[in-house]
C-alpha cells in the first residue's frame, strides 16, 4: 500500500458539519464550572447541565447519575479537600465534544492528579463527561 494522497473523496453531505461558532460557548461554560469548583461555590451550575446528566470513567460506567449526585459529590470532595484547585491546560472541540486535560493540586498530602475529561453537549448544555486519570505524583 503506497502512502499518499487518497483519491477518494467524503462527500460533504455524507460528513456531519460541525459547528466552530459553539465552541467558544462551550469553553465559557467548562470555564464557569472550573471557576465554581476552584472557588467552591456551585450556586447556579445546573443551567450548564441536561437533566439525566452522567459522570462515567474510562470504562464507561456511571459513578454519578443525575445532577444532584454530582452536587454531592463535589461538596464532599470540597469537605475532604478544601484547598484543591484545578488548573485546565488544553482544551479540544470536535463536534458535540469537548475535552480538556486537568491538573489537580493543594491536596492536602501534596500529592497531584493529571486528568482528562471528554464532555458531551447538546447546544451548550453538559450531557454527560468521561474521566481519564492520566497520572497521579
Amino acid at each position: 500500500m503506497a502512502i499518499g494522497r487518497s483519491h477518494a473523496r467524503l462527500s460533504p453531505t455524507r460528513v456531519p458539519q460541525i459547528s466552530t461558532d459553539l465552541f467558544p460557548a462551550r469553553q465559557k461554560v467548562i470555564a464557569q464550572l472550573v471557576n465554581a469548583i476552584n472557588s467552591k461555590d456551585l450556586t447556579g451550575l445546573s443551567e450548564h447541565f441536561l437533566d439525566g446528566f452522567v459522570s462515567k470513567d474510562s470504562e464507561g460506567t456511571v459513578i454519578i447519575d443525575g445532577f444532584p449526585a454530582l452536587i454531592k459529590g463535589l461538596s464532599e470532595i470540597f469537605e475532604k479537600f478544601p484547598d484543591v484547585q484545578i488548573r485546565v491546560d488544553g482544551c479540544i472541540g470536535v463536534g458535540d465534544l469537548l475535552t480538556h486535560s486537568e491538573h489537580i493540586f493543594n491536596f492536602a498530602d501534596g500529592h497531584t492528579e493529571d486528568w482528562i475529561y471528554v464532555y458531551k453537549f447538546s447546544g451548550v448544555k453538559i450531557v454527560n463527561w468521561h474521566g481519564y486519570s492520566a497520572k497521579t505524583s
